[in-house]
């Protein structure tokens, strides 16, 4: 069976109104959505330290300055690359060889490198500096 990959009709796309993750690179995104995520859930936030405000109990929040993480290895644009090591590290939702196999067939070879880099850089962040005084809730 042929899947239909045209790119002349719109996508659909499923609307969560209650994701168990937040990926929020910055501080109107956290207050945005904070609200909407489930309970038991996971925030990565992108900053040295979550607003004390924004806190919530029941909640896995973790802050990891992913854009100086992504500058410090070479190019700032590749925060998200970072924070995807961290929500791989944090959920280990996919192996390591699907999302390299995937990055090598979606980055241009001469960014490859640097987004492997992000990756892990990313997760060894996850894993050191996500102690007991970077994780609130469950």
């Amino acid at each position: 069976m042929e899947t239909d990959l045209r790119l002349d009709h719109p996508i659909d796309s499923p609307l969560v109104s209650r994701p168990n993750v937040l990926l929020a690179m910055n501080e109107p995104s956290l207050r945005k959505f904070l609200s909407a995520v489930e309970d038991g859930g996971l925030v990565l936030y992108n900053g040295s330290e979550l607003p004390p405000d924004c806190v919530r109990r029941d909640l896995r929040m973790v802050a990891l300055p992913f854009t100086e993480l992504a500058d410090n290895i070479g190019a700032t644009k590749v925060a998200n690359i970072v924070m995807l090591g961290a929500l791989l590290e944090a959920t280990g939702m996919l192996p390591q060889n699907r999302v390299e196999g995937a990055l090598r067939r979606l980055v241009a070879p001469r960014f490859l490198q640097l987004d492997f880099d992000a990756l892990t850089r990313g997760r060894e962040e996850f894993e050191a500096r996500a102690a007991d005084e970077y994780l609130w809730g469950v």
